[in-house]
């Protein structure tokens, strides 16, 4: 008993951001109520320690012991909100986590991003697009989030619109685009976009000679699948099934 209160005087007393690890880990493994031990034992508290602890809480599922602790915070930062929101967010209760996003005075890019992948997550498309339609700048990683979203929901030329204003687009963005036009059957879109891709990553490959097969365009698919840089297992096994759909046996062997 000595020796475990020694350990809390020790993490809290002479290293605070050790005791920020021992709650989370702590909190993690199940022990809530052994972390909030520690953490009650702490002489001194930083912003840190009590986003940690609040964290802790939503992930055992203690979300009104998370908001009470919110609330009994002497200081909070812009961190403590998300936590708040994305804790909310994580256990389902995504009206609460909007009410705490409103209520924050200052948001930064993970603040609106956080939000809007709640509600996309949630099925809640349009609150998405009319939160995401608020915002001062509208950030990459907020565009992607709902390029990801519209796309998901097949609202694709609502995507491309948001994808066009890009200034950087990325990986992700690309294949989210790509895969959505083959989704929705445009193969002349899907393919215009493949061309345009200033890089391309096998999947991208693949994705596209998949859809040439499966709609009997295999001189299309033939065509890309020489233009490859490195034919894949995968890509072989793809132009095989397809040749063997229409009868070229030669060209499958």
């Amino acid at each position: 008993m000595k020796a475990h209160l020694l350990l809390r005087r020790t993490y809290c007393s002479i290293i605070p951001p050790s005791a920020n690890a021992k709650i989370t880990h702590l909190s993690r493994t199940g022990q809530i109520h052994e972390a909030r031990k520690l953490f009650d034992s702490c002489d001194y508290k930083p912003v840190s320690s009590w986003n940690s602890m609040v964290a802790g809480c939503f992930e055992n599922r203690m979300s009104r012991d998370a908001q009470l602790l919110f609330d009994e915070m002497p200081k909070r930062n812009v961190f403590s909100w998300n936590r708040l929101v994305y804790g909310y967010m994580k256990n389902g209760e995504i009206d609460k986590a909007r009410k705490a996003f409103d209520e924050m005075r200052e948001k930064n890019e993970l603040s609106w991003t956080v939000m809007l992948r709640g509600f996309i997550q949630d099925g809640r498309i349009d609150d998405a697009l009319r939160l995401y339609h608020m915002m001062p700048v509208k950030i990459n990683s907020a565009r992607t989030t709902m390029i990801v979203g519209l796309c998901r929901e097949g609202r694709v030329d609502e995507a491309r619109e948001n994808f066009d204003e890009m200034s950087d687009r990325n990986v992700i963005t690309w294949s989210t685009m790509l895969r959505a036009y083959i989704k929705n059957n445009r193969m002349d879109d899907a393919r215009k976009l493949f061309d345009e891709m200033p890089e391309k990553n096998e999947p991208s490959w693949t994705s596209m000679l998949m859809v040439y097969t499966q709609n009997g365009r295999i001189e299309e698919a033939e065509e890309l699948f020489e233009a490859m840089p490195e034919k894949t297992d995968f890509a072989c096994t793809v132009m095989i099934v397809g040749f063997g759909k229409k009868g070229e046996i030669a060209k499958a062997r």
